[in-house]
């Protein structure tokens, strides 16, 4: 008995052992999709749409000794379809170009003919130059399967594209980290954009429009929400006294999220309902066609604040399209002593608490709470400022860099 026991413990132990080999065994620093005739590609996934078709981005050279086959068929058109890109974006710069005055920025006419100078000299290329990384679009009909890459392996992978490290993408995590090493690369860093090696990608009507709202947005005036809950106001607006009543009646019952919302942050957990936020900043948003949305939400009882924020583009339709959608989530238990003492010396901070301290209901840990979540607040928006800035910075370097995901939005 105690045999049979044993026998089928150990059964047990080998066969979790193979399934952790397994795993092991599948993970990779790459995306990997599986293509109809055996074809397994290692790249990057960058959209997949919504009838299961992929947009990837290869290492030509990997390609082409990988999949000779596959890379001869993806690339014998793809001078041909870069071309016509380029050309397309001429004609678009031509008609921004033309635009009545005062339309842009004049920062932004001198990018735009900068920009019309350069692709004019690539369109003239006999032959077109060749970028280091290909496009592959993969109809939904050849894809068998995607085995998304690990996260922490893909950033090393990453970087030694940047480095030209050989083989990148099949080299076993350890040897590339190594590798990496010995060029003196600090892989705890981002690693650098890949965009100005991609070719150029033809991009439809709202892509377009998309990368027109970033330029002006990075080139010319902003057009930013900010809010709690469901509403969100112009972020250069003042609060008047008339706004600020109901939330110290709230801070007068005991709400904490009453003060935060003072601080400019917060909002009563449970009131808010989905995107509604969105639809407050698109009816204000008016004929600017664009705009930046953030909103935060405080949850006393996780000890949490989440912060969301998108970038949306009104489209030719009349509808509106979201380009960029991130939210970031903070402890705010944690002290954060050089955002607090900023937040408790601001004036405008400083008069609301002293008018709140004047009616002797609140304590100082209230307060010191109520502190702490406006500097986990403060800490989460600028996290997200930074990740935008880099989001519009590598579509906004090149007119022809890589194409925007445009989600269109029920009116």
């Amino acid at each position: 008995m105690r045999r049979m026991l044993f026998a089928v413990v150990l059964k047990c132990h080998l066969f979790m052992l193979v399934g952790v080999i397994a795993g092991l065994a599948h993970a990779a620093g790459t995306d990997i999709v599986q293509v109809a005739g055996s074809a397994s590609l290692r790249g990057r996934v960058v959209a997949r749409q919504t009838d299961g078709s992929l947009l990837m981005v290869v290492r030509r050279d990997w390609l082409v000794q990988a999949e000779p086959g596959l890379a001869r068929q993806m690339l014998a058109e793809e001078a041909e379809q870069s071309r016509a890109a380029l050309e397309t974006v001429l004609t678009r710069v031509d008609e921004l170009l033309a635009a009545p005055a005062g339309t842009f920025d004049d920062s932004l006419l001198a990018f735009l003919r900068r920009e019309k100078q350069r692709i004019t000299g690539l369109v003239n290329q006999e032959p077109l130059a060749e970028m280091p990384f290909v496009w592959l679009r993969l109809p939904a009909d050849r894809v068998r399967g995607v085995q998304p890459a690990e996260p922490g392996w893909s950033q090393l992978v990453q970087w030694g594209w940047h480095a030209g490290i050989d083989q990148a993408e099949t080299l076993p995590q350890r040897k590339l980290a190594e590798a990496l090493a010995e060029q003196g690369v600090d892989t705890t860093l981002p690693p650098p954009s890949l965009i100005d090696r991609l070719p150029p990608l033809a991009q439809d009507d709202n892509q377009w429009r998309a990368r027109v709202a970033l330029l002006q947005d990075a080139y010319g005036s902003t057009v930013n929400f900010q809010g709690t809950g469901d509403l969100v106001i112009r972020a250069d607006a003042e609060v008047s006294i008339e706004a600020l009543l109901p939330v110290v009646t709230d801070m007068l019952k005991g709400d904490v999220g009453g003060l935060l919302d003072l601080l400019g942050g917060g909002g009563r957990p449970g009131q808010a309902q989905p995107d509604r936020w969105l639809a407050s900043a698109r009816s204000q948003a008016g004929s600017e066609g664009r705009f930046r949305a953030t909103r935060v939400q405080t949850k006393p009882e996780q000890g949490v604040v989440d912060v969301e924020s998108a970038f949306e583009v009104r489209l030719a339709d009349g509808t509106w399209g979201t380009v960029w959608r991130v939210t970031q989530r903070v402890d705010a238990t944690q002290p954060r002593e050089g955002l607090e003492e900023r937040i408790a010396g601001d004036p405008r901070v400083g008069q609301a608490i002293t008018a709140i301290k004047a009616f002797g209901v609140v304590d100082q840990e209230t307060l010191t709470e109520a502190i702490r979540f406006g500097a986990a607040t403060m800490e989460a928006q600028e996290a997200i400022d930074r990740t935008f800035a880099a989001f519009r910075s590598d579509h906004t370097l090149r007119l022809d860099g890589l194409p925007l995901v445009v989600i269109p939005q029920t009116p």
